[in-house]
């Protein structure tokens, strides 16, 4: 019973972190040529989505993901290496 209250526990502090950020990002100037409510619903859902999705995973996956990333980008950067050669 305490690992499901540790991990609710847990899962509260990364949302209280994840809200503080929030909170501390700068005002936005929107440009004349946009609808300024499309731009703050369009921002809105764009800045609670990373927070939110990083609360949801575990630290092995966002290990697992970064491992990933960086796989994809060392590859490329061979395939770069032989197409320039």
């Amino acid at each position: 019973m305490n690992k499901v209250f540790d991990l609710i526990d847990e899962k509260i502090t990364n949302l209280a972190k994840a809200r503080s950020l929030l909170s501390t990002l700068p005002e936005i100037e929107f440009p004349t040529s946009k609808n300024p409510i499309a731009i703050i619903l369009g921002r809105r859902g764009g800045l609670k989505g990373g927070p939110a999705r990083a609360i949801k995973l575990t630290q092995q996956r966002r290990s697992e993901i970064a491992s990933n990333a960086a796989k994809k980008r060392w590859e490329k950067a061979k395939s770069e290496k032989v197409t320039k050669a």
